[in-house]
């Protein structure tokens, strides 16, 4: 018997390990994409969550609604968060004098300003009756 023979893998075993591992990391690749699309879901229904519970705040706090923001505003405007106080063309858009829509007003909200966002970096669209700005109790639907 040789004592001096040497163990190593075949050329076919090696072929084999790397075929099964190439069909792993195909099977991974395939489903990363679904798996990174569930995280960002869970992430816009995490900060749509947080926005619904800092409206229903805002409302038992000031018996009204807030004015959404103007979404054009940059980050560097002293009312890109807001729509209170001095603040001009605070909605993007009026519909009929009744209903404006624009950003999510963070700031009157107590909520981080990354929440105006969802997990694609798209701001989120606010609507609000004109009337549930003034008064929530007077508010038509």
């Amino acid at each position: 018997m040789n004592n001096n023979s040497k163990k190593a893998f075949s050329l076919i075993e090696m072929s084999v390990v790397l075929t099964i591992s190439g069909f792993m990391l195909i099977s991974f690749l395939q489903i990363f994409p679904q798996i990174v699309i569930m995280a960002k879901n869970a992430d816009n229904t995490k900060k749509m969550r947080n926005i619904s519970d800092a409206l229903n705040a805002y409302i038992l706090k000031n018996k009204k609604l807030p004015q959404p923001t103007n979404i054009k505003k940059s980050s560097s405007d002293s009312c890109y968060a807001t729509s209170s106080g001095d603040c001009k063309d605070k909605a993007d858009e009026i519909v009929n004098g009744n209903v404006y829509i624009g950003g999510i007003p963070s700031l009157d909200l107590n909520i981080g300003v990354a929440d105006m966002f969802d997990a694609y970096g798209n701001k989120f669209v606010y609507a609000v009756n004109k009337k549930c700005t003034e008064n929530i109790f007077n508010c038509d639907t």
